[in-house]
C-alpha cells in the first residue's frame, strides 16, 4: 500500500478519494527537523504553504 503523508491538512473529500483509491493517508504535521526523518516512512507527501520541506543534502 502506498503511504501518503499530508502535513497541512486537506479537504475531507480529497482524503477520502485517496483512501478509496487504495492509499494509506496519514494526516500529521511535523516541524522541519522531524519531517526530515518521518518523510522516509512515506511514498509521497502532500504539503501546502505551512510546511517547508528541506532540500536533501547531497552525499
Amino acid at each position: 500500500m502506498i503511504r501518503v503523508l499530508v502535513t497541512d491538512g486537506i479537504d475531507k473529500n480529497a482524503s477520502a478519494s485517496l483512501q478509496e483509491a487504495g492509499f494509506e493517508v496519514v494526516e500529521e504535521h511535523y516541524e522541519s527537523e522531524e519531517l526530515k526523518e518521518k518523510v522516509k516512512e512515506f511514498d509521497a507527501i502532500v504539503v501546502r504553504s505551512a510546511t517547508k520541506v528541506p532540500k536533501p543534502k547531497q552525499e
